[in-house]
């Protein structure tokens, strides 16, 4: 059976990330992509919900999880910059949950004390390191909102 793929127009520098992040097993798998100009279009798999879109009573059988690829991407060196319960796609079955949207991503080296301010209230560029980690521990212990479904990759 053929997996249904999710398709996106992106950057290089996001193109780079996703690929490094598919290749390391921390985001859904890159099945191919193509360039045209400037710009990436990729195609990854399709997972069939977010972490938004999990019953919140099972939310806690994924952190670890969700916790140990942010420090895969950190020993890459590389900053997600976006921690939200829709950058984590899940495959209930699987009990499998990988991180996406590599727009907010750069290289660590990349963080200067100009650019903290792109990534919250960090001060240092290891706050802005230690903030992803507490940013997953807040997810995990907040209640979602109600939202409308939106496409879900």
């Amino acid at each position: 059976m053929r997996s249904e793929l999710y398709e996106k127009t992106v950057t290089e520098r996001e193109f780079i990330f996703t690929l490094i992040a598919s290749n390391e097993n921390i985001g859904a798998e890159l099945v191919r992509w193509s360039k045209d100009g400037d710009k990436f279009t990729i195609y990854l798999k399709k997972y069939p919900e977010t972490l938004f879109d999990e019953p919140e009573e099972v939310w806690n059988d994924y952190k670890n999880d969700a916790i140990a690829l942010i420090n895969k991407l950190h020993l890459l060196q590389i900053y997600h910059g976006d921690i939200s319960e829709q950058n984590y796609v899940v495959d209930p079955l699987k009990r499998e949950i990988k991180l996406i949207d590599y727009g907010r991503s750069c290289w660590m080296t990349d963080i200067d004390e100009k650019g903290l301010g792109m990534y919250g209230l960090a001060t240092s560029k290891a706050d802005a390191v230690n903030m992803e980690f507490k940013e997953v521990d807040w997810l995990f212990r907040k209640k979602p909102a109600p939202r409308k479904r939106e496409e879900v990759m």
